[in-house]
């Protein structure tokens, strides 16, 4: 475990009213008192120290860091519950399992993906880079619940000199090296008339206008919110509000284009036309 002071962090947050309550995606979307940064860390506290209330409350927290980033002493409650989370969940550390082969040669690429990429997109990748595929459904479990550390990550990262980050719960790369690659390889012929922009909440929204410039056509809608893509997996159910407010305010045949491929999985399932930038270079418009 890291050397991380978990209840000394809960209780500075526990005596705070509530400065990042408004900066929380999952209070904000399900309105949920227990939901809220400071109602959390007074439970686990509790939970902690006399084992007298039920810590599933910890797993509420998405890891957006919200919270911590508006904290005035960056209070590091986000990690604080992530490894909480490890004694809750009972597991041993696990193996990061090894990447797939997809095809090519050149420049070693990995995509992070829970999803292994279609055939087209992998021969659009493939002319420019050797090209590898890791699966990272069970891995961001293991990480959001504190079974791996992110240097674990970095470390089977190593032989890689390009990475493609579609699981946002894994925070090895920033954002902006995504769209590197991605601007190279797309060019700026990908057309969309219409579309919905998601900027999930772990990613500044300063980056749409990147994503913009690769697209032809103009967003009816920019959302950059959670949607509780992997949330709604433990329990808290913010996917639902997500999507009734969505729908309420667009055309269904609208298409969406996300930075995250666990909200164009939830968006698919929910029966919305969805892309992520690296299904583009596929169909090169929607």
């Amino acid at each position: 475990m890291k050397n991380v002071n978990i209840e000394e962090i809960l209780a500075t947050c526990s005596l705070c009213p509530g400065i990042c309550i408004s900066s929380c995606p999952v209070y904000m979307t399900t309105r949920l008192r227990s939901a809220s940064p400071n109602s959390i860390a007074r439970i686990v506290l509790r939970y902690l120290r006399y084992k007298d209330v039920d810590p599933n409350v910890a797993f509420y927290c998405n890891y957006c860091k919200n919270c911590e980033r508006l904290c005035p002493i960056n209070n590091a409650l986000p990690e604080a519950l992530r490894l909480i989370r490890r004694e809750l969940v009972g597991k041993a550390k696990p193996e990061i399992p090894e990447p797939t082969y997809l095809g090519g040669k050149g420049k070693k690429l990995i995509i992070l993906s829970p999803k292994r990429p279609s055939n087209r997109a992998v021969k659009e990748l493939s002319d420019r880079y050797e090209t590898y595929w890791l699966d990272t459904g069970k891995v961001t479990y293991y990480y959001l619940n504190g079974l791996l550390e992110i240097d674990d990550m970095k470390e089977k990262l190593k032989p890689y000199t390009h990475i493609l980050l579609e699981d946002l719960d894994l925070p090895v790369i920033g954002y902006d090296k995504v769209l590197d690659i991605l601007e190279e390889v797309l060019g700026k012929d990908i057309k969309c008339e219409k579309y919905v922009l998601h900027i999930p909440c772990r990613i500044d929204p300063s980056i749409s206008q990147r994503v913009k410039n690769i697209i032809l056509g103009k967003p009816v809608m920019m959302i950059n919110k959670c949607s509780g893509a992997y949330l709604s997996s433990e329990g808290v159910k913010i996917s639902d509000l997500f999507f009734r407010e969505l729908k309420s305010n667009i055309d269904e045949n609208i298409p969406i284009i996300t930075l995250c491929r666990r909200s164009q999985m939830l968006f698919s399932r929910k029966g919305m036309r969805s892309y992520t930038l690296l299904d583009l270079l596929e169909v090169r418009e929607c």
